[in-house]
């Protein structure tokens, strides 16, 4: 890292070493769906880019330089949460692991070598005094994780928790109120200082700054940020590094130029000399794929990726993607910081070095679906689907493959986990065999099962029909009441059996009670309490009974199929 401060500022040149803990894209990966054929890259010139009223379009931001979006990293997440429980950790190597796999480390251990995703074993060799905790139970780190997303709602509503780690924060209103404060002190103005690095361009041409304040909202900003990260410490015991800037993308890219415990904010004006200097990687979102089809090609930086019009890379990426990369590379990033909302999905996975049997893979998924179930929390106590995924043991792939089904009914009207484990352990095993040939050798090494979906409320498919003959929902029945003799009073009719008489309801009622076509097993207290349509339904099918059996129709009970019908649920007997 090259450094050269003068006050508060400094000139920053891109750090190789990337120090996130949980490398996470801020924006949705562009490498779904790119096509395979990259040969007749080989032949694109670069050249000036010819303008078309599209690349015009998209060269511009609809936010021009109006709003301040803070990016905030805890420092090794996992391992200051630890080091906040237990203070004597923290100046001593720490590694969080995760089966075999050393998943992350505090910076003590980092300076002995021991970085993140690597061996158990590699990792003591490099530094035998490590201490090492097993990380495998994500609960308290959840936890700790929503509280710092809550706590930074303090400074903005609309705050977008990434992972476990990460928050982007937009305090573009905030930052407006002070600034307003200002307005009759404007001599103050002058005096405010970025707090933290600056990035500034290393051209010896410096861009001109705009007029625009843009200035003035990363300075507010940069002081903004200085006191959220304060106000971690005080509460979480946490350290956090932050980036300032006009968007989502400048704002990760910048908080990664100084770590641990350090925030860096850059002017708009410097953007383009910032992402001159990056490699393609550097920006959040461009993945391997996208990465290797470039470098295939020569293409390794963001400025060589700036000189290809739009043209071309429409030709060889999908046309959103294509448009993507085209504001990428010139610092255009209109994507808005959105607030959590409930989860789409809630999953848990194990993975292990072989499954099988399927005594051992019902034992590993039961495991898997109690923790599950204790992650269903308010929002998200309904979902509609499962999902069960494995990866088999073949060190050539590591597909995953999955199936899924609905939730059932049952799964809702209980509130004992047991129960609903058992429901859901039942519909997992039948989903494993239709995933796994369970009568031929099999080896497994990873399950995981989700659930999705969600909904506020049970589906409405769970309730049915019976609900409506259930006399708890109903009037009580009062016993001394006695209920009117059946008289038959004759109903005129005619051929056409999907027509009902028209009555009043008053009518229509005393009518129905003294109906012939009635059968005797009906109970007429809760017929009444069906939906006129049903009622109509049940009369016309009883009455092509009646036209259809010679004996008296008081008498007659209709024959029922072996499976259930609309009638089977009118039984008394039932």
């Amino acid at each position: 890292m090259e450094e050269q401060r003068t006050s508060t500022y400094c000139t920053v040149y891109m750090d190789d070493d990337n120090l996130d803990d949980n490398t996470c894209d801020a924006s949705s990966s562009i490498d779904n769906g790119i096509g395979d054929s990259i040969a007749d890259w080989a032949t694109i010139t670069l050249q000036p880019d010819l303008k078309d009223e599209e690349e015009k379009h998209l060269s511009k931001s609809c936010y021009g330089h109006n709003r301040t979006i803070i990016h905030l990293d805890i420092d090794c997440f996992y391992a200051q949460v630890e080091m906040a429980k237990n203070s004597s950790l923290r100046n001593k190597p720490v590694g969080i692991r995760q089966k075999h796999i050393i998943v992350t480390s505090n910076y003590p251990a980092r300076e002995r070598g021991v970085g993140k995703l690597i061996p158990l074993t590699k990792a003591l060799e490099k530094c035998p005094d490590l201490i090492v905790i097993n990380g495998e139970d994500l609960t308290e780190y959840r936890e700790v994780s929503f509280k710092v997303t809550d706590y930074l709602k303090k400074f903005s509503t609309k705050v977008h928790r990434l992972g476990f780690d990460e928050n982007y924060i937009d305090v573009t209103e905030l930052v407006q109120c002070r600034l307003n404060q200002f307005q009759d002190h404007t001599e103050d103005l002058q005096s405010l200082q970025v707090v933290g690095y600056l990035y500034q361009n290393s051209n010896t041409v410096k861009a001109q700054a705009c007029d625009c304040n843009c200035r003035l909202r990363m300075i507010i900003g940069s002081q903004i940020a200085a006191e959220m990260r304060q106000g971690l410490w005080n509460v979480f015991s946490l350290t956090s590094s932050g980036g300032i800037a006009h968007n989502k993308m400048l704002s990760k890219i910048v908080s990664g130029l100084h770590k641990p415990n350090l925030q860096t904010a850059i002017y708009p004006e410097d953007t383009l000399d910032l992402l001159h200097s990056l490699e393609l990687r550097k920006i959040a979102g461009i993945g391997s794929a996208t990465n290797n089809k470039l470098q295939s090609v020569g293409i390794t930086t963001v400025k060589e990726l700036s000189t290809l019009p739009l043209a071309v890379l429409k030709t060889h990426f999908p046309t959103p993607q294509a448009c993507t990369l085209f504001q990428w590379c010139k610092g255009i990033d209109d994507s808005d910081v959105v607030a959590a909302t409930k989860p789409k999905s809630i999953g848990v996975e194990d993975s292990f070095s072989r499954c099988c049997t399927m005594i051992a893979s019902k034992k590993r998924i039961s495991d898997l679906i109690r923790h599950l179930l204790s992650r269903l929390v308010d929002g998200c106590e309904h979902p509609q689907t499962v999902k069960l995924t494995i990866i088999r043991h073949d060190r050539s792939s590591y597909k995953r493959e999955s199936k899924q089904c609905s939730v059932p009914s049952t799964f809702y009207s209980t509130k004992d986990t047991d129960k609903k484990c058992s429901i859901i352990l039942d519909l997992m095993m039948n989903l494993l065999r239709k995933l796994v040939d369970i009568h031929k050798p099999f080896r497994l090494r990873l399950f995981g099962v989700t659930f999705t979906n969600f909904k506020d409320k049970p589906p409405v498919a769970s309730l049915d029909i019976s609900s409506y003959l259930d006399r708890s929902k109903s009037k009580k029945h009062d016993p001394l009441v006695k209920k009117p003799l059946m008289t038959a009073v004759p109903i005129v009719c005619d051929n056409n059996y999907n027509q009902v008489p028209s009555h009043s309801d008053k009518d229509s009622q005393n009518l129905l009670e003294h109906d012939k076509t009635i059968p005797e097993d009906i109970d007429l207290e809760v017929f009444h309490q069906l939906p006129q349509q049903m009622k109509d339904e049940l009369l016309n099918e009883w009455r092509k009974h009646n036209l259809t059996n010679t004996s008296p129709s008081r008498t007659f009970s209709p024959k029922r199929k072996k499976e259930s019908t609309i009638l089977h649920y009118f039984n008394r007997s039932h």
